[in-house]
């Protein structure tokens, strides 16, 4: 009997449960009313649960009051309790600001949670405005980073400083890390350049490899508390590259081309040949000659003219996502044409990646990112090469033929003919593998141990040719040929274990450790040779003469173990604490380990009880302080090093040329931060403001030792410099409504840049023509010369100067009325090289970027604009232009010069040889390169889905756009965007030196979604 009642009661059991529970059913939207597949659809505070299948439906058993948790990437999560229904229907909005998801160091993080200073860049952002390389996307658009182009040569080189140079001699470049990987920005046409490799400061840009169509986000870490998690590579901030993964649902698939022409920016205008002839017959007169009749030409040759063209450019590009709840997928491929506006340069890429994503199950999931990337660049070496094409056509005579009557070029008063200057071949070839692999496994809910393997390769060959029929390949012999390669490869293992908690809904925690290890190696290679027997056999082993061979291989490590702390208490209070210890083969070994804390903490008002305004729906206060480092000091700076190539008695030997310093370490950056983050009227306007102040110190410099040492000089860390300045970024709906919409955001920067200490407190003489110097208490770079009075105007006037003088003359023997009058600073009577004075400086009092967007159904008008102001350009090409001084030709301006009857003369007089070396770096070429300039213009039409729904097509897009349409400035130059020494030198920034030119370039295109 007792049997009987308790199968009874079990029975009466089972079928109040099966009465008790029920199927719900339904489909997710968005608020298009678009379906949403693979929408995570859990029972609350359970694992159970579902997906919704490629229509956004769902169907799942569930018991009553049970309460459903619909979660999607990019949508607010919401919990929707079933009461008695069967049937729920959900429509999912986009998160909010507060709740979107900002990607860090080794993890994300909520918007709201943030304590750091970090700016993002959207992957629809760099879709709209297409750059060679992702770094360009950060111009004008993340407040405090500074971005300049080296020069106009597709794919060439670009320079960001985060905050200011925080270093001396070592590279001021940021950290990338591209899914998870960090690499370096380098020029890939530094190395393996041979005998005239190198010459001309013509750069390239590693990033280019990467497709900015792939990329998802860019996050700039820009303050200690965001950056301190990488440690000694942090001193110049971190760029966070994340590209784009697939997602589970139906397949989309996107391709996009289109195509268009660069214009060069407007060209100085140079004299004509009857110009020419004027000026210089004058030139030889003030010089005390007579001109001879048969020196002049019959020709009017526009050298500018012949050697610049109307660029051709295109791109395609197509990509695919989708997948299951098992595995998704990203894959894209790439092809870009751009033809350089100088004749012989161009740029070629291809570029083709794959991103995968697999749940092996709830607890296991492994996915891969893996690009390939392929570059060929055409250069032309310009930027002060005797031999460059674009220096050369400045300066030959306008009276002379580009060609002879037999059809062979035609010989100039240049190193060479500008027009067979562009034959010559300089060919980079770059082949890029950056792949990564991870695996990770929930050991409980929330902790997540996760493992990545990663490893990056770049290959460059270079081969430059110089033909018969040009000066260069017959002055060294006949023809003259390089060849080089170079190839980096990074190996990276990244191991993270990463736990998030909740201690009474209360105190919020994450909490990562982690440890990385990264090896890289190098291996470079490079040979020269002349004596060809034609130009059809350009092969090395067809040379009769060798020139010159070098190579090496080297490698260097890293090893690191890192943690970081997040908490917040009642979504009010945060904080972050972050720690790192990087060991480094690069430093003494009484210094291979540093150590690189930060501490953060934020309040978000508006979560206090006791605020309540109802414009302000966001207010979030944060500071952080930490210490960052900078370990790109070279491989060997702490080393003692020995180099052959000596001769003792006739017997090969060494030599030392470095004394090693065990002592040496990181160069430290400690920085403090104070920033503020809100939102007015619902977010309708959104903006944040920073203060920092930087401190960079145990700066590497050369230190002087005693002769009796053996050496001149040993690596030590001395040098101090500081950055500090304001950070302003806004931006707000200006018009939303369902038919016409008007956004408008803006950023802001002011950095002050200041040498705090050198070694002894003396001067660093600083890159390419003693234009630049380093000096305390100014800024890094600034420029160094004789500061200009005026023009003298009578003999008298110098007669009274040279009368006072202890040498007799108070500038130089040949100083004439017309001359330029250099200011006797230390009141001696006499102009020396102790006159100089700085002059000038590159670093600008602020820069920023604005940009509006316009939509009207499916128009859409967005204009960028980019500005800098308050920095200098010391403009060494018109100290050539500006004067008549030999044979070499001068821009039109000239013609206003200094003469008995135009005393008023902007320019000094004309005269063979120059003899008051008015052409000395001086007051006179610095100039204001202050500009404003509209750097994208696009319009674009999206067609009506009334029309795509019977075409099978989910979007179409046409658009039209213009780069560099307009520049507002009054730099004389071509282009004040000038950078003629390259992305990674920071001692001789704002200096033109026949850079070659940017230009304004015209695209048409179409997008299509599948």
């Amino acid at each position: 009997m007792k049997k009987f009642f308790f199968s009874l009661i079990v029975c009466l059991f089972a079928v109040a449960q099966v009465h008790a529970q029920r199927t719900v059913s339904g489909k997710v939207t968005d608020d298009t009313g678009e379906a949403l597949p693979g929408v995570n659809v859990v029972i609350k505070g359970t694992t159970n649960g579902t997906t919704t299948d490629l229509d956004g439906n769902y169907r799942l058993q569930v018991q009553d009051n049970t309460t459903l948790v619909f979660s999607f990437v990019g949508f607010e999560t919401q919990e929707i309790n079933i009461g008695g229904r069967t049937t729920i229907d959900v429509t999912m909005g986009g998160v909010t600001e507060l709740q979107e998801v900002v990607v860090t160091g080794y993890g994300v993080q909520r918007k709201s949670d943030l304590t750091g200073a970090i700016a993002q860049v959207s992957g629809e952002e760099l879709e709209d405005f297409p750059v060679p390389g992702v770094d360009q996307a950060l111009q004008g658009r993340v407040a405090g980073v500074n971005v300049i182009s080296s020069n106009g040569q597709p794919g060439g080189g670009v320079t960001v400083r985060i905050r200011g140079a925080s270093s001396i001699n070592s590279n001021n470049q940021p950290l990338y890390v591209i899914d998870g990987m960090p690499v370096e920005s380098f020029d890939t046409q530094s190395t393996n350049q041979g005998t005239f490799g190198g010459f001309g400061g013509q750069t390239g840009n590693s990033l280019n490899q990467i497709n900015f169509n792939d990329v998802a986000s860019i996050e700039v870490l820009k303050d200690a508390s965001a950056t301190a998690i990488y440690g000694s590579r942090a001193a110049n901030g971190v760029v966070l590259i994340t590209t784009k993964r697939g997602k589970p649902g139906q397949a989309k698939v996107s391709a996009t081309y289109s195509s268009g022409f660069t214009e060069v920016f407007d060209l100085p205008e140079l004299l004509n040949a009857e110009e020419y002839e004027l000026l210089h017959r004058e030139s030889i007169v003030n010089a005390g000659g007579t001109p001879d009749d048969t020196f002049y030409g019959t020709d009017n040759t526009d050298w500018l003219g012949a050697i610049f063209r109307q660029a051709r450019i295109s791109q395609f590009n197509v990509s695919a996502s989708g997948g299951s709840n098992d595995m998704s997928y990203f894959t894209s491929i790439q092809y870009d044409d751009q033809e350089g506006t100088l004749v012989g340069t161009n740029f070629e890429r291809v570029t083709a990646r794959l991103n995968l994503d697999a749940n092996i199950s709830d607890k296991v999931k492994i996915g891969s990112s893996l690009t390939f990337g392929n570059t060929k660049d055409n250069i032309q070496s310009n930027d002060n090469f005797i031999i460059g094409p674009y220096f050369s056509a400045l300066r030959t005579r306008p009276d002379l033929p580009i060609y002879n009557d037999d059809g062979t070029f035609a010989p100039t008063n240049q190193f060479d003919n500008a027009v067979a200057a562009t034959t010559y071949e300089n060919t980079f070839k770059s082949n890029r593998f950056l792949g990564s692999f991870f695996a990770q496994y929930e050991v409980i809910d929330n902790l997540i141990l996760k493992g990545t393997i990663s490893v990056d390769r770049v290959g460059t060959n270079r081969d430059l040719y110089w033909p018969s029929t040009t000066l260069g390949g017959t002055i060294f012999g006949n023809v003259w040929i390089e060849r080089g390669f170079d190839e980096q490869t990074t190996f990276n293992n990244t191991y993270t274990a990463n736990y998030q908690f909740d201690i009474n809904d209360d105190h919020r925690f994450n909490v990562l450790a982690g440890a990385e290890w990264q090896l890289v190696k190098q291996d470079q290679f490079s040979t020269s040779a002349t004596g060809l027997p034609n130009d059809i056999l350009k092969t090395l082993n067809s040379a009769s003469t060798p020139i010159n061979t070098d190579g090496l291989k080297t490698q260097w490590g890293l090893q690191s173990y890192f943690g970081r702390v997040n908490y917040g208490f009642n979504d009010r209070y945060l904080a972050t604490l972050t720690v790192r210890t990087d060991g480094s083969s690069r430093f003494g070994q009484d210094n291979q380990f540093g150590f690189f804390p930060s501490v953060a903490l934020g309040w978000n008002v508006m979560n206090e009880s006791f605020f309540s305004v109802d414009a302000i729906n966001n207010l979030k206060l944060r500071t952080s302080w930490g210490i960052t480092g900078n370990h790109r000091v070279g491989n060997f700076a702490s080393r003692g090093l020995f180099q052959g190539g000596f001769s003792y008695g006739g017997v090969g030997g060494t030599a030392p040329t470095q004394i090693a310093n065990p002592l040496l370490k990181w160069e430290e950056t400690a920085q403090l931060d104070f920033g503020i983050d809100f939102g007015l009227f619902q977010s309708r306007i959104t903006g944040s403001i920073d203060y920092y102040v930087k401190k960079s110190t145990d700066i590497l410099l050369l230190a002087p030792l005693p002769r009796s040492s053996g050496f001149n000089n040993v690596n030590q860390n001395i040098g101090e410099v500081e950055n500090k300045g304001f950070e302003i970024e806004l931006g707000g709906d200006v018009i939303y409504n369902d038919n016409f919409q008007w956004n408008i955001t803006g950023n802001l920067a002011f950095n002050r840049n200041k040498v705090v200490s050198l070694v002894d407190g003396n001067d660093i003489q600083a890159a390419g023509f003693n234009q630049s110097i380093v000096r305390e208490g100014e800024p890094i770079g600034a420029f160094y010369g004789w500061q200009v009075e005026g023009i003298f105007q009578t003999q008298e006037e110098i007669d009274n100067l040279n009368a006072g003088s202890s040498t007799g003359f108070y500038q130089t023997a040949g100083t004439s009325p017309g001359d330029l009058r250099f200011q006797d600073t230390n009141g001696d009577g006499v102009i020396t090289a102790d006159d100089r004075v700085i002059t000038g400086s590159a670093q600008p009092d602020f820069i920023g970027g604005v940009t509006s967007t316009t939509t009207f159904k499916g128009l859409s008008l967005t204009a960028f604009f980019q500005f800098s102001q308050g920095n200098d350009i010391i403009n060494l090409a018109h100290g050539d232009l500006w004067r008549m001084h030999n044979a070499d030709n001068s821009a039109k301006v000239l013609l206003d010069r200094w003469t008995p009857s135009n005393t008023d003369g902007k320019f000094p007089r004309v005269v063979q040889g120059d003899p008051n070396d008015n052409d000395r770096n001086s007051s006179f070429f610095v100039e204001d390169g202050s500009y404003v300039r509209l750097k994208t213009l696009r319009l674009s039409y999206n067609l009506p889905q009334s029309i795509l729904s019977d075409m099978f097509l989910s979007n179409v897009t046409f658009f039209a756009q213009g780069t560099n349409l307009l520049t507002i400035t009054d730099y004389s130059g071509v282009d004040p965007e000038v950078n003629t020494f390259g992305q990674n030198n920071s001692t001789a920034l704002g200096v033109d030196n026949n850079t070659y030119p940017g230009g304004k370039t015209y695209t048409f295109g179409v997008k299509v979604g599948f």
